[in-house]
C-alpha cells in the first residue's frame, strides 16, 4: 500500500511542475546555488541528465520509448526517490508479468493491488532495503504507459 501511495505521489509531483518560461525552472520552486531546485522540502537531484535503469534498479521495458522530460530524481524526508515514464505497444498484462520476473530477481514482490485488464501494478521489496513500484495502464490512445519508481529510504 505504502508503494501505491508512492507511486501516486510521485506521478503527482512529476505532473505538478511545469516550468517557468524565463527561468526554466518548475513552477513553485526556489532554486539554489548548487543547481539543484527545492519544492516545499523535497530537493531535485536529478537535474542535468536522465534517470537510468541503475538508479531505477530494473531494466528498462524492451522495445518501450521513454516519455520526454518524465525522468525525476530528488531527494525527500523520506530518502533518494527515482522515476520515469515510458510508452510500449504491449498490454499492462504483458509489461507486469515482465516485471514480475525481474522484481523476483531483485527482491520479494509484494501482494497483487486488485486491479483490471487496464490498470496492473507490480510492488517489489527490494533486498537491498530500497522499494520499487511498476505501474502499466492503458491510455487513451490504445499504448501502455509504464511508470516506474525506486524509493532508497534514509539510514
Amino acid at each position: 500500500m505504502k508503494t501505491l501511495l508512492l507511486s501516486f505521489c510521485i506521478i503527482f509531483l512529476v505532473g505538478c511542475g511545469s516550468k517557468s518560461a524565463d527561468s526554466g525552472q518548475a513552477a513553485g520552486t526556489t532554486g539554489s546555488t548548487d543547481g539543484t531546485a527545492k519544492v516545499h522540502g523535497v530537493t531535485d537531484i536529478g537535474g542535468k541528465g536522465k534517470v537510468t535503469a541503475e538508479q531505477i534498479g530494473l531494466p528498462f521495458y524492451p522495445g518501450a520509448e521513454e516519455v520526454s522530460y518524465s525522468g525525476i530524481a530528488m531527494n525527500t524526508d523520506m530518502g533518494q526517490t527515482y522515476g520515469v515514464s515510458f510508452l510500449t505497444k504491449d498490454s499492462p498484462s504483458q509489461v507486469q508479468q515482465f516485471y514480475k520476473t525481474e522484481g523476483a530477481k531483485v527482491g520479494k514482490l509484494k501482494e497483487d493491488v486488485p486491479t483490471g485488464p487496464q490498470l496492473k501494478i507490480v510492488g517489489i521489496d527490494r533486498t537491498d532495503g530500497s522499494t520499487s513500484a511498476v505501474q502499466a495502464m492503458t491510455g487513451k490512445d490504445g499504448l501502455t504507459i509504464l511508470t516506474m519508481h525506486r524509493l532508497i529510504p534514509k539510514k
